[in-house]
């Protein structure tokens, strides 16, 4: 099992960038797709919960909460616009404040999000497919 902090370390995975909560407070232990961000609480602890749609402002906070109380590894945003300060403009003084107290990283990733469920859960599984994805990430590196 792995934290937030050693997933994204993992190959097809850089996109995905932390922007509250913190990174190592829960080991990972699956990755779901939430296309609702009211079956929060309903997640198995550990996981990874990607949501397939923008949460405006206060929803985002009760996601939060939801996502902490359900024990969750972390959120992942997608499809937000982003604010002056550079954090998505729906990570609100609150969010911040739950994600830290309820230990749940809140991520942000764009992009093909199949993808990135899939370099999730094999970056959890620890299968031959991720060690051979980690050796070829570094032979691009060196050369």
């Amino acid at each position: 099992m792995a934290s937030i902090l050693e997933l994204l370390s993992s190959p097809g995975l850089e996109a995905v960038r932390p922007l509250v909560g913190p990174l190592d407070a829960v080991e990972v232990t699956g990755v779901r797709l939430e296309p609702r961000p009211d079956r929060l609480a309903a997640i198995p602890a550990g996981t990874v919960a990607v949501l397939l749609a923008p949460v405006p402002g206060h929803l985002l906070d009760v996601a939060v909460r939801d996502a902490a109380a359900a024990g969750a590894a972390a959120l992942v945003l997608t499809g937000v616009a982003e604010a002056p300060h550079g954090l998505p403009a729906e990570v609100t003084a609150t969010a911040r404040a739950l994600a830290e107290r309820g230990r749940v990283a809140v991520l942000y990733a764009e992009g093909d999000l199949a993808a990135l469920v899939v370099a999730v859960e094999r970056a959890v599984a620890g299968s031959a497919a991720d060690a051979l994805a980690r050796v070829a990430a570094a032979a691009r590196e060196v050369t």
